[in-house]
């Protein structure tokens, strides 16, 4: 694939991912797993092939991809698509190759949208697995392989062998690492850097199955619930890439649209009476949302304690999501470390004992998806062989998590705001979109940058770079 192959709307969505990703990668840097992790990186040999990022250290190929992905996954400040959150592989594996090999920066950026394209589908068609959303991780593995095979010049057949290495072992997280603990922040990273080995072992002629997908015994019979192969199709028609949705502030993205809510009821609140909403006007907040949220929910309580709060902990609760918007006015970087989250551990907690969240049906038959793309849900969970995905509009399709969200103050009133689609997502207005992930970059970038304004307009002009090392000396602080 060449860059003339791909919509040019697709490439604006390529670009905005990599500023928003990058955004997510300043937070995650500075944030204590961050430090903790390039330490570690610095003990897996001397190199000087890419940088970290922002800090601008430069050291081997997959120790960049390792430590990058980690701090880009670290506050949950991150992107996604349909379906999965392909960020942390498509644009910082691509970066660093890109680095690494003096590569132009449209093939970066091609090499970034062929990552989406096929991490995307990995992840659709595992949409009825065990796994949901971050937790698809071996999306991170075949995108590995496909960036690194297309960096090394591996013909069709050298490229099916990394496919073949890169999932002959694929990851299959649990939730004890997943909900609290540090190791969350490292499930892009190792699958990431498992698919680059597999690429640079396939360019030695080491083989892999070529039918490691789709075989009986293969990853989708032996780990899909109920896989849908046909999302493989429509690739060079239908971009998933076209789906992307930008976090405008950390935490899942079944935690989007109720704290958008509640902040529209924070404004209502201030116009109203004249004030900030503090947790002592709180008497009872109730969230009506979807079974993602619902689920999400379900899943992360029983590891959640009540003697610490994790930023983890905060990524995955509507209510701690609450208790930091009230507790510390935003929801971000600085507000999700340890110091900021032990400071205020007990107005958090007190605001999120408070809130009740549950699904309801209304809401949960409003999520988009593959209504948008003219696929019929009732064919698709009866396995209708006919289902395509060729075709497939990805520019129509809307990120709908519906929420709804009622606040009952202690003086007896009562505000109610809903929200459809998260700030970010496909749906919402391009030009407040941009808006959003532009100062997302910049707050992150005047961290640790002497030019922010410099790196985004470079970064959003990634592929008139004729190197794109020129690019990575604006994003670093060397």
């Amino acid at each position: 694939m060449r860059l003339e192959d791909v919509p040019a709307s697709v490439l604006e969505r390529a670009r905005l991912q990599t500023a928003s990703v990058l955004g997510g990668v300043f937070a995650g840097a500075g944030g204590d797993v961050g430090v903790k992790v390039r330490r570690a990186v610095a003990r897996w040999g001397r190199g000087e092939d890419a940088s970290l990022i922002p800090t601008g250290e430069r050291v081997p190929l997959h120790a960049a991809c390792y430590a990058n992905a980690a701090a880009s996954i670290a506050f949950d400040w991150d992107d996604y698509l349909f379906a999965g959150h392909t960020g942390h592989s498509a644009v910082l594996g691509s970066l660093a190759f890109g680095e690494a090999t003096g590569a132009s920066g449209a093939d970066v950026l091609v090499s970034q949208v062929v990552a989406n394209e096929v991490g995307g589908r990995l992840g659709a068609a595992m949409l009825l697995g065990p796994h949901n959303g971050q937790m698809w991780t071996y999306i991170h593995a075949l995108e590995g392989a496909c960036i690194a095979g297309r960096f090394l010049g591996l013909d069709a057949a050298g490229l099916a062998n990394a496919i073949g290495i890169a999932l002959a072992q694929p990851p299959y997280p649990l939730a004890p690492a997943f909900f609290g603990p540090d190791s969350k922040t490292l499930l892009a990273s190792g699958p990431l850097v498992e698919g680059i080995r597999a690429a640079e072992l396939a360019a030695e002629g080491v083989t892999g199955a070529a039918d490691i997908l789709g075989d009986p015994n293969g990853m989708l019979a032996k780990i899909g619930a109920r896989p849908l192969p046909f999302m493989f199709g429509g690739l060079g028609s239908a971009w998933v890439t076209s789906s992307l949705a930008y976090k405008v502030y950390p935490g899942c993205a079944y935690v989007d649209t109720p704290v958008d809510a509640f902040n529209e009821i924070r404004e209502a609140f201030a116009v109203k009476t004249g004030r900030a909403l503090t947790s002592a006007d709180v008497k009872e907040a109730r969230v009506e949302a979807t079974l993602f949220t619902a689920g999400m929910e379900a899943l992360a309580a029983p590891y959640r304690r009540r003697d610490r709060v994790t930023p983890i902990d905060v990524n995955f609760s509507v209510g701690l999501s609450f208790g930091v918007l009230l507790a510390c006015g935003e929801i971000s970087g600085e507000t999700l470390s340890a110091r900021s989250l032990a400071e205020h551990r007990d107005a958090i907690l007190s605001v999120a004992d408070r809130v009740t969240v549950e699904q309801v049906a209304e809401l949960s038959m409003d999520v988009g998806g593959l209504s948008d793309l003219g696929i019929d849900p009732v064919k698709l969970f009866a396995g209708d062989p006919s289902l395509s995905l060729e075709g497939a509009d990805f520019s129509k399709f809307e990120m709908r998590f519906p929420a709804r969200v009622t606040l009952s103050t202690t003086d007896g009133e009562e505000f109610t705001a809903e929200v459809r689609i998260p700030a970010g997502a496909p749906g919402r207005p391009f030009d407040e979109t941009l808006a959003a992930v532009a100062e997302k970059f910049l707050r992150g970038a005047r961290t640790w940058l002497r030019d922010p304004e410099a790196a985004l307009e470079a970064v959003l002009s990634i592929d008139s770079s004729p190197n794109v090392r020129g690019v990575v000396e604006r994003i670093v602080a060397r």
